[in-house]
C-alpha cells in the first residue's frame, strides 16, 4: 500500500483501508454464493442418506433442492457464535488500524511526519520506525498468540463466559479514543499494553467462536455449511468494522 500510495500521490492509510474494504465486500459476496451451492449439496446428501434418491442434475437436480430452509436451520443452531464472531471483529476493526494509528508517541522522534508536501516539525520523525509501525507489529504478534492459545491451553474459556468476554472488549473503545482526542492518556507504555491485550483477546475470542460454532451443527454436511456461515459472519464483522473505523477516524 505504501508503494502504490507513493506512486499515486495518495495517503497510504486511506488506500489500505479502501483496499481492505473492497476485498472484504468481495469475499462476503463469494461466501454467500458458495453457501448457497453448499446447502443444495447438503440437502442432496441428506436425501440420499435417508433412503431417497436425489433428482438428476438438469431435471430438477441439485439446483432445484431447497437451499434456504437448510441455511436457516443451520444458522439457527450456530446463531450465538456467529453473532459473537461478528461483534468481536467489528469491534476490533473499528479501532484498528483506523483509530489506533492516530496515537502519538510521547517522544517526538517516534511520530511520523505529515503526508507530503507538509514539512516535518522540528524533532519529529527522526526515528526510522515510527510508533505506528511498532503498534501494528504488537497487534500482529498479539493476535497470533491469541489465535494459538486454544491449541496451547488444556482448559479454555467456558462457552457461557464467551459472550461476556467479547462484550467486555468494548472497554478498548474509550482506551483508544482517550489516547487520541481528547488525549488524556499520553503514555507509550500504556499504548503498547492496551494494544497487546486488545490483540490477544481478539485472536483468542475469535478462534473460540470459529471452533465452537461448527461444533453445534449435527451432521458433517451441516458442519461444512456452518463453517461457511461463520466465515461470512466474520467477514461481515470485518466489513462493518472497517467502515466504522473510517467514520470514527474522520471525527478525531
Amino acid at each position: 500500500a505504501l508503494w502504490i500510495a507513493s506512486a499515486m500521490g495518495t495517503d497510504a492509510e486511506s488506500l489500505a483501508a479502501s483496499l481492505f474494504f473492497s476485498t472484504s465486500a468481495m469475499v462476503l459476496a463469494a461466501c454467500v454464493a458458495v453457501t448457497g451451492r453448499a446447502t443444495r449439496r447438503a440437502a442432496a446428501l441428506r436425501l440420499a442418506n435417508s433412503g431417497g434418491s436425489a433428482p438428476v442434475a438438469g431435471h430438477g437436480g441439485l439446483s432445484a433442492m431447497p437451499a434456504w430452509p437448510v441455511v436457516v436451520r443451520v444458522a439457527g443452531a450456530i446463531r450465538k457464535h456467529a453473532a459473537l464472531v461478528f461483534v468481536n471483529f467489528a469491534l476490533t476493526l473499528a479501532m484498528f488500524p483506523g483509530v489506533a494509528l492516530l496515537i502519538k508517541s510521547e517522544h517526538a522522534g517516534l511520530n511520523a511526519c505529515p503526508v507530503a508536501p507538509a514539512e516535518c516539525p522540528a524533532g519529529q520523525g527522526t526515528s526510522a520506525v515510527p510508533i505506528g509501525v511498532w503498534l501494528v507489529f504488537t497487534f500482529m504478534v498479539g493476535d497470533f498468540v491469541g489465535r494459538s492459545l486454544p491449541g496451547w491451553m488444556e482448559a479454555s474459556l467456558p462457552d457461557e463466559l464467551l459472550g461476556g468476554a467479547i462484550a467486555s472488549r468494548a472497554i478498548f473503545v474509550p482506551l483508544f479514543v482517550l489516547q487520541v482526542a481528547p488525549r488524556i492518556i499520553a503514555s507509550d507504555g500504556v499504548a503498547f499494553c492496551v494494544m497487546a491485550v486488545f490483540a490477544v483477546s481478539n485472536g483468542y475470542c475469535g478462534s473460540l467462536c470459529m471452533i465452537r460454532g461448527p461444533e453445534a451443527a449435527r451432521t458433517n454436511a451441516d458442519k461444512e455449511l456452518a463453517g461457511m456461515i461463520m466465515v461470512a459472519s466474520l467477514t461481515s464483522g470485518l466489513t462493518l468494522g472497517v467502515v466504522s473505523g473510517l467514520v470514527i477516524a474522520q471525527f478525531m
